[in-house]
């Protein structure tokens, strides 16, 4: 998985799978994880999520 981060910044979709779940932003081990509250994203409803507060995208891709 891409950093949250880095990904909020340009924009870029972030690409998940089912054993990712629970997604949560910004990810366990993530360089980033203290730059926000670490919030999850039910992205398993409708296949991608968007984090409210760095804006990263992510997508479930399977």
């Amino acid at each position: 998985m891409a950093a949250a981060a880095d990904n909020a910044q340009t924009r870029e979709v972030i690409s998940v799978s089912r054993k990712d779940l629970p997604l949560a932003c910004p990810p366990l081990g993530d360089k980033f994880w203290s730059q926000h509250p670490r919030v999850f994203l039910p992205v398993e409803k409708t296949g991608e999520a968007t984090c409210p507060y760095c804006g990263a995208r992510y997508q479930l891709r399977d």
